[in-house]
């Protein structure tokens, strides 16, 4: 049986489900009433309080969304490169009931890191059912990232995930039900950052710098330690060559090597770099500097001089390569190359010798010669001064090499026992005399390892007068002109000296036939010297000019025995000289060419010489119609006291050090022989001339001649 229900009896519920249209009265079938829950009604407001809010529901969707979808990150957001995957969770929460709906939402991407290369992700969209129906309630769905391992070196990069179409529809085919209820308004969390740490080795391979010094043409080395923790390790350079070029350990040693171009300066640097890198990419340099290192103090099979010269070469050439090149004369640059000059060399013994001013010693040999040379002419005056008598005599006119020469007095006896009266008429002199005496003398030294070999040829001219205040005692002076041209061996150098001199001078006649004489001189000497520097193409002659003063003492005894025409004169002489020689600044020949920064400043020089001599000599008077002609031959024997090695200061006048260096002469000659023969005529009507021939023998290297000459005619 049918019947019908109220509507008065029905509730009205207003939620999250929506209830049914509701039909009339009439319509309701009965069978409905005994499926609905009648209930007593609430008070009206209620009802409309209720109906208020569902209809702010229905107009206002999103105000309250009904679910959210979004990424939970992991607890710790710094993943590290190579760690695997990290599981990350995508979560719905529901605020409303839900029937029978699917979440959808894909998965955007962006950032530093790179999907793919960087890291990838197991899903690209999200898709949540929500089967039957549910109320309040959270889903949640898995999602992984996996960051990726390179060996690529990074800086830490992030990827941010967000989740973009969102969408909600039914899921009809979830229990086979299709009827759902899904919420019109759908909300996504907020985005995820990630960061991406590399975990490959940043640290740069290690090494120390490398500094060389090496001479042109030298190969230097270095052996230096690669550490690093990602082998193998590469090695280049751009400047010389390493060995070797792979280090497959985390630490390995490796030598550098680098010739210094042959034609380097003294002073120049050669930079360059050798870069190291490791198998993870990770590079770093190291720097090479090699500068040009002078060691002219180690060259091998230098002497004393050349040695001395290498020795302020050094620091002279270090002096000017530590001055900014700015702050450089042009003379020390030319001194710089000089110096690299030397060291470059095939022969830098030869090459020093060309700086060593060996050639200055000459000065002092030929000095002392021309003393000596006028020394004998004063000498030879004596020994031909007569017992008595005086007159005019020019029979002094000699050619000589530091000779002794054939003495007036024997010439006289011999004409007074052979030309008995005429023999008078031509040596009665009176007491006044005038004399006049030339030399010329050849000295040939060859070179040594302290000392140039050189030739010269010196010759002087003697002019004097002498008066007898007693019949024994005659005193005199005189005044004298010489001068010496040197050449050194090989056309290496000039050098000359010219000289003034003042004698004054006096014979002792004792009873019988000794005698005793001596000589006081004083020389004024002008010296010019040219050396000639040659360093590989630079040449220049660096000239000298100075002045010097000497002074000279003799002191002379003898004693003549006769018999018959042969005369027998012993004779002994000890000589004193002294020779100053003012130091000096050389001059270039070509001022600012190449060569010009290696002249010098030449110190002082003092030379002492005492020498002692013993000597006889044997003249035989032969008489001839036209008159007495006398051979003579004499020896006497030398010994030298204070003549000793000398050594000459110097310095480069564009060393800014002003070191001081020296070069050493040669030992003197301590004992040798002179020899001498000749011959003299006395003629009537007062012409006499004279012939004689003189020579060192027992000095090494040098070998001496001497040539006097001469004429003696009565006024």
């Amino acid at each position: 049986m049918k019947g019908r229900c109220s509507l008065d009896a029905v509730r009205l519920v207003v939620g999250t489900t929506m209830a049914p249209a509701l039909r009339s009265r009439s319509e309701w079938d009965c069978r409905a009433c005994r499926t609905l829950r009648l209930t007593p009604l609430p008070h009206p407001h209620f009802l409309r309080l209720i109906a208020t809010i569902g209809l702010m529901a229905l107009l206002l969707p999103g105000v309250l969304p009904a679910a959210t979808l979004r990424i939970i990150p992991p607890s710790n957001t710094r993943l590290a490169e190579g760690s695997g995957t990290t599981e990350l969770t995508a979560e719905l929460t529901l605020t409303e009931n839900t029937s029978n709906c699917r979440f959808t939402a894909d998965i955007a991407t962006s950032g530093t890191a790179t999907q793919g290369p960087d890291y990838t992700i197991s899903m690209t969209n999200i898709s949540i059912d929500v089967p039957g129906s549910q109320g309040t309630t959270t889903a949640t769905q898995a999602l992984g990232i996996t960051v990726n391992d390179d060996t690529e070196i990074e800086p830490t990069e992030e990827v941010t995930l967000q989740l973009t179409n969102l969408n909600t529809g039914s899921a009809s085919t979830i229990n086979g039900n299709s009827s759902s209820l899904c919420p019109t308004t759908f909300d996504a969390g907020d985005a995820v950052t990630l960061s991406i740490d590399d975990d490959d080795d940043t640290a740069e391979p290690a090494a120390s710098d490398i500094s060389l010094q090496g001479q042109p043409g030298q190969t230097v080395e270095s052996t230096f330690t690669v550490t690093d923790d990602s082998p193998p390790i590469t090695v280049s350079t751009d400047i010389g060559e390493v060995t070797p070029t792979s280090i497959n350990a985390s630490s390995g040693e490796v030598t550098f090597r680098f010739t210094v171009p042959a034609g380097a300066q003294t002073g120049d640097t050669f930079t360059g770099e050798i870069t190291l890198e490791d198998a993870q990419g990770n590079a770093s340099t190291v720097s090479v500097t090699i500068g040009t290192e002078l060691d002219l103090t180690s060259l091998p099979g230098l002497d004393h001089n050349q040695a001395s010269v290498a020795n302020a070469l050094q620091g002279a050439c270090e002096a000017i390569a530590a001055t900014p090149e700015d702050g450089r004369s042009a003379g020390q640059e030319d001194l710089l190359a000089s110096c690299t000059s030397v060291q470059n060399s095939d022969n830098p013994g030869a090459a020093l010798d060309q700086l060593a001013p060996e050639e200055v010693a000459i000065q002092g040999r030929t000095a002392l010669a021309l003393l000596r040379q006028h020394q004998t002419s004063i000498y030879r005056r004596l020994t031909m001064l007569p017992r008595d008598g005086g007159g005019v005599d020019i029979s002094g006119i000699n050619l000589t090499v530091a000779g002794q020469n054939l003495p007036g007095s024997v010439l006289q006896q011999a004409a007074e026992r052979l030309l008995g009266a005429g023999a008078g008429d031509i040596l009665d002199l009176g007491r006044l005399s005038a004399f006049v005496t030339g030399n010329f003398s050849i000295l040939e030294r060859d070179g040594t390892g302290n000392e140039q070999g050189f030739e010269s040829n010196a010759w002087d001219i003697t002019v004097g007068a002498d008066y007898r205040f007693w019949d024994n005692l005659v005193l005199g002076g005189a005044l004298g002109y010489a001068d010496s041209a040197a050449d050194v061996n090989g056309n290496a150098g000039e050098s000359d000296v010219t000289a003034l001199t003042t004698t004054l001078y006096g014979k002792y006649y004792f009873p019988e036939r000794y005698y005793v004489s001596g000589a006081l001189t004083y020389s004024h000497n002008q010296y010019d010297s040219t050396r000639d520097v040659t360093l590989g193409a630079a040449r220049q002659l660096a000239r000298g000019d100075t002045n010097g003063n000497q002074f000279g003492a003799n002191l002379n005894g003898g004693y003549d025995l006769t018999y018959q025409a042969l005369t027998v004169a012993l004779q002994g002489r000890i000589t004193y000289l002294n020779t100053g020689i003012d130091g000096y600044k050389e001059k270039a020949s070509d001022s600012g060419a190449p060569g010009s920064g290696t002249l010098l400043r030449i110190g002082n020089q003092t030379i002492d010489s005492l020498v002692t001599e013993l000597a006889t000599q044997l003249t035989y008077a032969i008489s001839t119609g036209i008159g007495v002609i006398s051979p003579t031959f004499r020896v006497g024997w030398a010994h030298e006291f204070l003549n000793d090695q000398r050594f000459i200061d110097a310095r480069f006048l564009n060393d800014p050090t002003g070191q001081r260096f020296s070069v050493r002469t040669d030992e003197p000659d301590r004992n040798y022989f002179n020899l001498g023969f000749g011959a003299s005529a006395v003629f009537p009507h007062g012409l006499s001339v004279f012939l004689f021939t003189e020579w060192f023998e027992g000095r090494s290297d040098t070998r001496y001649y001497a040539f006097t000459a001469g004429a003696r005619l009565e006024f």
